[in-house]
Protein backbone atom coordinates (compact mmCIF):
# COMPACT_ATOMS: atom_id res chain seq x y z
CA UNK A 1 0.00 0.00 0.00
CA UNK A 2 2.80 2.44 0.86
CA UNK A 3 4.42 1.86 -2.52
CA UNK A 4 1.13 2.59 -4.29
CA UNK A 5 0.67 5.80 -2.29
CA UNK A 6 4.25 6.88 -3.10
CA UNK A 7 3.70 6.22 -6.80
CA UNK A 8 0.43 8.15 -6.81
CA UNK A 9 2.03 11.09 -5.00
CA UNK A 10 4.90 11.08 -7.50
CA UNK A 11 2.42 11.09 -10.38
CA UNK A 12 0.47 13.91 -8.72
CA UNK A 13 3.74 15.85 -8.40
CA UNK A 14 4.53 15.27 -12.08
CA UNK A 15 1.10 16.66 -12.94
CA UNK A 16 1.98 19.96 -11.33
CA UNK A 17 1.35 19.90 -7.60
CA UNK A 18 4.03 21.69 -5.62
CA UNK A 19 5.98 19.83 -2.95
CA UNK A 20 4.31 22.13 -0.42
CA UNK A 21 0.87 20.97 -1.60
CA UNK A 22 1.96 17.34 -1.45
CA UNK A 23 3.38 17.80 2.08
CA UNK A 24 0.28 19.66 3.27
CA UNK A 25 -2.01 16.97 1.90
CA UNK A 26 -0.01 14.25 3.66
CA UNK A 27 -0.08 16.25 6.91
CA UNK A 28 -3.84 16.77 6.68
CA UNK A 29 -4.47 13.11 5.86
CA UNK A 30 -2.38 11.97 8.81
CA UNK A 31 -3.97 14.42 11.25
CA UNK A 32 -7.51 13.52 10.16
CA UNK A 33 -6.76 9.83 9.61
CA UNK A 34 -8.35 10.06 6.16
CA UNK A 35 -8.48 7.28 3.64
CA UNK A 36 -6.78 7.77 0.29
CA UNK A 37 -9.61 9.48 -1.62
CA UNK A 38 -9.98 12.33 -4.05
CA UNK A 39 -11.43 14.40 -1.19
CA UNK A 40 -8.08 14.13 0.59
CA UNK A 41 -6.22 15.50 -2.44
CA UNK A 42 -7.96 18.77 -3.34
CA UNK A 43 -5.24 20.02 -5.72
CA UNK A 44 -5.14 16.97 -7.99
CA UNK A 45 -7.56 18.33 -10.58
CA UNK A 46 -5.74 21.54 -11.43
CA UNK A 47 -4.73 21.94 -15.03
CA UNK A 48 -3.40 25.49 -14.82
CA UNK A 49 0.28 24.59 -14.44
Amino acid sequence: MQMMVRELLALWRELGATWGEVAETIRLAESCNLRFTSAAFPFSGRGDR
